[in-house]
């Protein structure tokens, strides 16, 4: 035995604190041994870690360990689990002073996990068990033992936090008591909150909603008896208070209660309490959905006299005294102690976001008021959110009371005009701080955008002041992002420009702001820009580079940015000939820098560009493409008034000149800046979106710069084969050619000579390649040749994907069928296990293979599809063979292809990452193929040609090669169904010759397929399915005659694989049923088609599974009540009978046929519905009777 300690407590000090990865791997290792171990050796060993001194590694690895029992699918068995947890509720109150916070944390969450998973376990003992078949219902806590806990945790908090007792000089046992009993309960919470250990969506929300209705309206009460005890209240008497309670609460133990005590409030408040919340982030728009009986906590004084039967209602219960929660936590504001203030702050925000529904048009007023008056208490005493977290906090509250209130409402309220001007001045202040991330400011400044937004919304009559008040904001944003400038370059203080997607949400909410009072704005932008501009147009001449040049450079980048903002902001608010003119002085400003800077790269050749530089190249292209989106389109039709102030300014008289000045800025970033991805790519995108309509195609292929471009396109233009650019610099070279070639084609017609010219730069490119290919003495710098290859491959994926008209599409394949595919055999053979060479030639092969726009839908007196499935076949498959054989040994870089061991070590990554990348990119291709409905595939077996069947051989090799891993990376999920998807419904005849052993792995991947989270992997494989089953049927049933003068022959190998393993059709009947009656369904029609199938080649364990599932929730309902005995209980056991044998009504018997499917179908709908109402009338009935009080804390929600 001592051995055994000492073995376990030098397990968990090497996982914890072991510094040599060996000896911690090992450790880790033996863990993992340790948690599959039976589990009275779990149990005994978690015993002995949570006994052992080794403080606090041992208790860790307990909980670790507990934690990763209880989540498994051999969990803890229930009979050990009330025992398991009394010792732990014992063990906590022990040790709770000896102990780490977080082991007691730990613990607590163990608890809760058990308390969970134990939810619905009924009390076994024989009085228990008499009393409920007598008809006696005992309360909850004697009904579900493990409900007991969280009553006694409240019970244990509310004696100990009675009102008639003060927490100064409480003993300390009593303290102990009330921190123990908090944990639990924000655990309990916490956990409630998760899945994890719970099998099913319905049961899982089920446990959540019950704990909700009966539990937590009395923890967040016994949360708030805590707190009002250190609310100093609202009177003036009552501010005495405030240095005598944040001194009681400096104190550890005090501290310590009211901490707990908010955080339990915060853990109830973020609850999901009608489990529409999937993810975090529908946090900041989602309202806080609290039950309607909650209504009492929201009371405010106005309400006594203007609703004085609901108050004398209120007050006749004891249970629901009326409570002002929203005021009670704004008046712990002035008593809170720095490191708790975030916390409370954080629970303001949840209560500010709290529903609108949950109130009456006057009550939502007094709500408001008292938020309003919270808000301004606090901005009157901005000294206690110097703490980041803490100002942090504050903007989102901020910003949650426009996202909760309409401006027509806030205006209204009495604080409103207080309130928006101090606002004002805090929002200047904050700005001023830059020790304030923008993150926080965001939130600031989002709620002014709101309130800009709602201005078009509100009467005129109602004054909300913000035309004033909304130019100063913007001003100091402007200032003191200028005045930063001199700190980040000199100081190298974190720059706010770094991050491109963050800056341009801010430019988004500012300009907004901006237009409200658009003139002030301008002006002051006006006479910052000139001023700066005139300095910088004198000193970059001499010194260019100096440190004045580049703060200027700098400053120039943020207007630039905030002038892109402006004009962004012209879609927000209805925009005039005024504002117009506006943008088009501004627009004037940046063309002219533009012009300025780029002589500038014109007389550097961009060798001394810094980082401020290029900055300000992508603030140029983002407010070029805000210019392009409110006045450059093929949908406006009349010329605006910018162009006249462009005019003037410039020249620029029209949409077309200002093309112009598009084109040559994109061609001069591509000459000096092609060193710099960052700003090729965005340069790239502009080129891309002015592309996009057919007009501005037009207009762009009468530049002059463009015409060069078609004409000229060669390597050199795009500078590829210089000694800086690298493989993914390569990239953009697709989107380059893409977009060429739609200005190109747009007026191309039928001459295959105009196109020949266009592609001969990059034949000239393959030519050379293929030379150097056919004379391997030749000498050549290899990677120099590498890059060439990627080239070619990228700028050929453009063209491809421009090309999208027929005749086209059809000049490409004529010219690329020489010479290309034989290129592309010749690089994989070398470079086949490089991803750098083989992901842009996969690129090309799925662009060449989709059938996008109906482009090889050719005639049927050509035979372009076929010759080109011929290559891609060929190619794909003598890649799929190499990609089947890579192994640990296989060099990443290496160009040997002696790959001769079959298999894939899992530990290797990056090996696995390679090959599972080729295999989507094969299935992406095979996808194509079959999908785009241009192949004859029908009549290749009859002409002897094999290359369908070599590409479907490799899908299923590759297949059994990955079949393990393939839910494990979703794209490849994805691709792989829905190529099986294609097979099954057009070659089923091939899935029936498959060996009995491979028709078992792909039954088990369809049923793993099921039960994914995505909707298309659920779709394709019930489809599969569903052919799959139609071709059983029809060897099961023989009778069924069908046409197969077009069709192979199917074989049985299939019956062989069901005879062996009986299992596979009952495991998907189990789990379609299963999903179908308790899951919440998201592809209810797609799951219908297969099941139908199943039950006609299962029906005897059809009616088995149902007889099963009725008896359950019967006997369920019966231990619950009275036994199960009743009629009413026949009634309900009659009624899911009838359900059950509702699913085949009007069916055929072993027919199968489109009718039989589209009835059954219907069937699944009517049956569905009819099971859940009565199940979840059993939930609702036995949830009502479960509960000790009279009362059941529900709730109505608005839908």
């Amino acid at each position: 035995m001592s051995n055994k300690v000492e073995v376990l407590n030098q397990l968990a000090t090497d996982i914890y604190n072991e510094t040599n990865p060996e000896v911690k791997k090992s450790a880790e290792q033996k863990f993992v041994e340790l948690c599959t171990a039976p589990m009275d050796v779990v149990l005994e060993s978690c015993r002995i870690l949570l006994e052992s001194e080794n403080v606090p590694y041992s208790q860790a690895v307990a909980k670790t360990l507990f934690m990763k029992t209880l989540n498994s699918k051999m969990s803890i068995p229930s009979n050990y689990r009330l025992d398991l947890a009394n010792y732990l509720i014992d063990y906590i109150i022990a040790k709770h002073e000896a102990f780490p916070a977080f082991i007691i944390k730990g613990l607590c969450q163990v608890l809760a996990r058990i308390i969970k998973i134990s939810w619905y376990q009924l009390s076994n003992t024989s009085e228990d068990r008499s009393l409920r078949a007598s008809g006696s219902l005992p309360s909850a806590g004697e009904t579900y033992p493990f409900r007991k806990f969280v009553e006694n945790s409240i019970q244990l908090v509310r004696n100990a936090a009675s009102p008639t007792t003060s927490f100064v000089n409480v003993p300390g046992n009593r303290e102990g008591n009330i921190k123990i009993g908090l944990e639990i309960l924000s655990a309990v919470i916490e956990d409630f909150g998760e899945m994890q250990g719970i099998d099913g969506v319905s049961k899982f929300r089920r446990v959540a909603s019950d704990l909700r209705d009966s539990y937590m309206k009395d923890m967040i009460e016994i949360s708030m008896d805590i707190l009002e005890k250190y609310s100093p209240g609202v009177e003036v008497t009552s501010m005495e208070r405030i240095p005598e309670i944040r001194n009681i609460l400096v104190s550890t133990n005090e501290g310590q209660i009211f901490c707990s005590a908010l955080t339990l409030s915060y853990q109830i408040l973020s609850f999901d309490f009608i489990g529409g919340m999937y993810d975090e982030t529908q946090d900041e728009s989602a309202p806080i959905q609290v039950p309607s009986k909650w209504k009492d906590l929201f009371y405010y004084d106005d309400q006594q006299s203007s609703d004085g039967n609901d108050v004398s209602s209120m007050r006749e219960s004891k249970d629901n005294k009326a409570r002002n929660i929203v005021g009670l936590f704004f008046s712990l504001y002035s008593v809170c102690p720095g490191q708790y203030i975030v916390i409370l702050l954080k629970n303001l925000v949840l209560l500010t976001s709290v529903r609108r529904t949950l109130f009456d048009c006057r009550g939502r007023g007094l709500h408001l008021e008292a938020l309003s008056n919270g808000v301004l208490m606090i901005l009157n005493d901005t000294s206690r959110l110097q703490d980041k977290d803490a100002f942090h906090e504050f903007c989102r509250l901020v910003a949650k009371i426009k996202g909760t209130f309409q401006l027509a409402e806030l205006v209204k309220s009495s604080y409103y005009m207080q309130m928006i001007n101090k606002l004002v001045s805090f929002t200047i202040e904050a700005l001023r701080v830059k020790e304030f991330t923008l993150n926080s400011i965001y939130y600031l400044l989002s709620f002014w955008q709101k309130m800009v937004s709602s201005t078009a919304y509100v009467n005129s009559a109602e004054n909300h002041n913000l035309e004033k008040l909304c130019p100063n904001i913007v001003k100091a944003f402007v200032q003191c992002r200028l005045d930063y400038c001199i700190a980040v370059v000199n100081d190298h203080e974190e720059d706010d420009m770094a991050e491109d997607g963050s800056l341009h949400q801010l430019m988004e909410l500012l300009g907004t702001i901006s237009r409200l009072s658009y003139k002030d704005v301008y002006d002051f932008l006006k006479d910052v820009f000139d001023r700066d501009y005139s300095q910088y147009e004198s000193i970059y001449v001499s010194s260019p580079n100096s440190n004045e040049a580049v703060i200027l450079r700098k400053r120039l980048a943020w207007l630039v940015n905030l002038i892109g903002g402006c004009i962004m902001g012209k879609g927000s608010l209805t925009s005039n000939s005024e504002q117009d003119i506006i943008d088009g002085d501004l627009i004037s400003r940046v063309l002219k820098l533009m012009q300025t800077t780029d002589k500038q790269h014109a007389s550097l050749n961009g060798l001394t560009v810094d980082t401020h530089f290029i900055q300000l190249e992508i603030a140029y292209l983002f407010c070029l493409e805000q210019v392009r989106k409110q006045y450059i389109s093929d949908q406006i039709m009349k010329v605006s008034e910018m162009f006249m102030r462009l005019s003037e300014n410039l020249g620029i008289k029209n949409e077309d000149g200002l093309l112009v000045i598009y084109v040559r800025k994109i061609c001069t970033n591509m000459k000096f800046l092609n060193v710099n991805e960052h700003v090729i790519s965005q340069s790239l995108y502009l080129l891309d979106e002015l592309t996009l309509g057919f007009m501005a195609s037009k207009k762009l292929l009468k530049i002059e710069e463009v015409q060069f471009m078609i004409n000229n396109h060669s390597g050199d233009l795009l500078n590829y084969n210089n000694g800086t650019v690298t493989t993914s610099s390569l990239k953009s070279r697709t989107n380059f050619y893409k977009s060429l070639t739609r200005i190109f084609a747009c007026d191309l017609g039928e001459d295959f000579k105009v196109f020949k010219t266009f592609m001969a730069p990059i034949q000239n490119t393959l030519n050379e390649i293929v030379e150097v290919f056919n004379n391997p003495n030749m000498s050549c710098n290899q990677n120099q040749l590498k890059l060439a290859v990627i080239s070619v491959c990228r700028d050929l994926t453009g063209i491809s994907y421009a090309l999208s008209k027929k005749i086209h599409f059809t000049m490409l394949f004529e010219w690329m069928h020489n010479k290309v595919f034989q290129f592309i055999q010749r690089a994989l053979e070398l470079w086949g296990d490089c991803p750098e060479v083989v992901n842009p030639i996969m690129k090309l092969l799925t662009e060449i293979s989709c059938n996008r726009t109906s482009r090889l839908s050719f005639e049927m007196n050509t035979k372009y599809t076929i010759v080109l499935f011929k290559e891609i076949s060929k190619i794909v498959v003598n890649f799929g063979e190499r990609v089947l054989n890579f192994n640990t040994n296989t060099s990443l870089n290496s160009s040997s292809s002696a790959l001769n061991v079959t298999g894939i070590d899992k530990g290797n990554d990056r090996l696995l990452r390679m090959k599972v990348k080729n295999i989507t990119n094969i299935f992406h291709i095979t996808k194509n193929v079959l999908q785009g409905g241009y192949l004859p595939y029908g009549i290749m077996k009859l002409y002897g040609d094999d290359s369908l069947k070599d590409m479907i051989n490799l899908y299923i090799k590759l297949f059994l090669n990955i079949k393990d891993d393939i839910l494990d990376f979703p794209k490849l999920a994805r691709v792989y169904f829905a190529v099986l998807d294609t097979i099954c419904r057009d070659q089923i005849y091939y899935i029936s010759q498959l060996d009995d052993k491979v028709f078992e792995d792909i039954l088990i991947s369809i049923h793993n397929g099921i039960q994914s989270l995505e909707n298309s992997v659920i779709t394709n494989a019930t489809n599969a399915l569903d052919y799959i089953l139609d071709m059983i049927i029809r060897k099961v049933h023989p009778t069924i005659e069908t046409c197969t003068i077009d069709s192979e022959e199917e074989t049985g190998a299939c019956l062989v694989a069901l005879e062996r393993n009986p299992d596979l059709l009952l495991g998907l009947l189990n789990t379609m049923l299963y999903t179908l009656v308790f899951e919440e369904c998201k592809c209810q029609w797609s799951l219908s088609r297969p099941l139908f199938g199943i039950i006609l080649l299962q029906y005897d364990a059809f009616k088995q599974w149902g007889a099963e599932m009725i008896n359950n929730a019967i006997a369920a309902e019966g231990d619950a009540n009275k036994g199960g005995n009743s009629e009413a209980y026949a009634n309900k056991k009659k009624a899911l009978e009838i359900a059950f044998e509702s699913l085949t009504e009007g069916i055929e018997q072993k027919v199968l046929s489109i009718r039989n499917k589209d009835q059954f179908t219907t069937n699944v709908s009517v049956f569905r519905k009819a099971v859940q109402e009565i199940i979840r009338d059993n939930d609702d009935r036995r949830s009502l009777n479960s509960y000790s009080r009279n009362e059941r804390y529900g709730y109505e929600m608005m839908a």
